[in-house]
């Protein structure tokens, strides 16, 4: 006789029920607990008990913050609640629905099979015994959009939007914010930085409902790579304004210190971790300065290559965690003159050592007012990716000075033939400038037939903004100049002028904005002309 077979326990036993050994599981062993992540989890775990309820991670870019806490965590939790309810945000609301959908499809490949509920009985002589039960948990077939979808049978389950999006009417137990700006020139907008505080303070923070069942609060998770001093990271820590202290907040390191001690953080306290790629001193995993956080994603060398491609300013923010205001000289004289003042042979060439022919780009910056005129500049740039695969940007020549509006045009007409019909044009064009008109003059000569369309720079970004990409080639050395083309004269003239550069308006730097007018224009979309 056959004996029966075995019903299968739809607990794995060796299953601990935590978000990393769900995680483990249900990417079939693809995701790895890497020891940054397991710190993260251990905070996590602490903050679902209840011990804490405010937790920053800071960590840079593909290391695996939201598909912990965004996809694995919030999966995990509202299977293992649920009766209760997340909402999560992002920079946009279909990148928040992403990982909504993401997370329903976890729920619904193993609601049945890795969830437990805790059950409570009183025996005959009056004590409680708590036991563990298996829990399936399955979605609501009537709710289960990407962005909003509630668990069959319970209170609980998931809301998502973007920052900025309307989220009156919904409550929650728990709030998700991750990444919730896009990209570093966003963040520094002061209109998107008040739109971060209005949203944060009228509506994700006011959404939140304790658990009457056990009398937690409720919590918030924000994770982020930072992108600069006044993010939302930086207005919830700091404050928007310089009356505003910000919020509470303890180091991960000594928040860890009281939790496994057995003690709890004080209710609306800021947990904040922060994971720099390279260890600085004193790193709260271990690492010896300069280590990298995770070397199977990146290593060393892969982050030198990193911090050379982007500079050191946004490789603080992005990757260490560390934002900083641009205060002061922003090129600094090291990058272009030696210990004596002498311009570095690193940043000099000549026609011989570039490609023939020359992707070719002369940028203008002018306001002719009045007899005496104002300061014109035009700087012609070159742009080419050596053998190494490295762009470079090449100043091939410069015209400035004091030119009335009767000598605008003459002298626009004449660098314009010198340079050829091979030379793009762009002219700066800044909101209620000359420049819009003097466009239309330009096109209008007749010697401007057969040349090349005349591009207006219609700039908004503050001087510091627009200066980003010339300063991170200047610094990683990807700023040249012709020695076939300026005279040692003219080299001078730029680098003392770059070097006096502060990013205030009204200041002598009309050389400096054709220069980081046309960086931007090279490096966004990046060109490759090979050599």
């Amino acid at each position: 006789m056959t004996s029966a077979k075995p019903k299968e326990s739809p607990i794995d036993e060796r299953f601990p029920l935590g978000p990393g050994t769900f995680a483990l599981e249900a990417s079939s062993g693809r995701w790895r607990a890497f020891k940054h992540l397991v710190i993260v989890i251990e905070l996590l775990m602490y903050l679902v008990q209840g011990r804490l309820n405010r937790l920053m991670v800071f960590m840079p870019p593909r290391h695996g913050k939201s598909w912990l806490i965004s996809k694995y965590f919030l999966a995990w939790f509202l299977g293992s609640f649920p009766d209760l309810r997340v909402i999560l945000t992002t920079r946009d609301a279909t990148f928040s629905a992403k990982w909504g959908r993401i997370t329903k499809q976890l729920l619904e490949r193993w609601g049945k099979h890795l969830f437990v509920r805790e059950i409570e009985y009183t025996d005959e002589n009056g004590t409680k015994h708590h036991i563990i039960k298996p829990n399936q948990v399955e979605l609501d077939k009537s709710s289960n959009a990407s962005y909003r979808w509630d668990i069959k049978g319970y209170d609980g389950g998931l809301f998502t939007a973007g920052i900025g999006t309307g989220i009156l009417g919904e409550g929650a137990n728990g709030l998700i914010i991750d990444d919730p700006s896009k990209g570093f020139k966003k963040v520094n907008s002061k209109a998107h930085q008040q739109e971060l505080n209005d949203w944060f303070y009228t509506e994700g923070s006011t959404r939140l409902d304790p658990d009457l069942d056990t009398g937690r609060k409720p919590w918030i998770i924000y994770i982020a790579q930072r992108l600069g001093p006044r993010d939302l990271a930086g207005q919830i820590l700091n404050g928007f304004t310089d009356d505003d202290e910000g919020e509470p907040h303890i180091d991960a390191s000594e928040a860890l210190k009281i939790l496994r001690g057995g003690g709890s953080i004080e209710h609306g306290t800021w947990v904040v971790l922060n994971l720099p790629a390279l260890a600085e001193e004193n790193d709260i995993l271990g690492r010896a300065p300069g280590e990298a956080l995770c070397r199977p994603i990146k290593d060393e060398d892969d982050l030198a290559k990193i911090q050379k491609a982007m500079g050191s300013f946004r490789f603080e923010a992005i990757y260490q965690g560390n934002p900083r205001e641009r205060e002061g000289k922003i090129f600094k004289r090291e990058w272009f003159l030696d210990e004596r003042g002498e311009i570095l042979g690193s940043v000099l060439t000549n026609s011989q050592k570039l490609p023939d022919p020359l992707n070719e780009l002369r940028y203008w910056d002018f306001a002719a007012s009045g007899e005496d005129g104002d300061n014109l500049a035009a700087t012609k740039t070159g742009y080419y990716t050596n053998e190494e695969g490295i762009n470079k940007m090449v100043v091939r020549g410069l015209v400035h000075g004091k030119y009335s509006s009767s000598q605008v045009l003459n002298r626009f007409d004449t660098v314009t033939i010198k340079d050829g019909k091979s030379c793009k044009r762009i002219v700066e064009q800044e909101p209620g400038s000359m420049a819009k008109l003097l466009i239309k003059k330009f096109r209008r000569s007749k010697k401007q037939k057969g040349y090349p369309r005349i591009k207006p720079d219609k700039v908004t970004d503050s001087k510091l903004d627009r200066s980003f990409d010339l300063e991170v080639m200047a610094e990683t050395g990807r700023l040249e100049f012709d020695t076939d083309s300026l005279t040692m004269k003219e080299i001078k003239k730029i680098i003392y002028e770059l070097i006096e550069f502060t990013g205030e308006e009204g200041g002598e730097d009309n050389i400096t904005d054709t220069l980081t007018g046309s960086a931007r224009h090279w490096e966004r979309p990046r060109r490759k002309v090979k050599v």
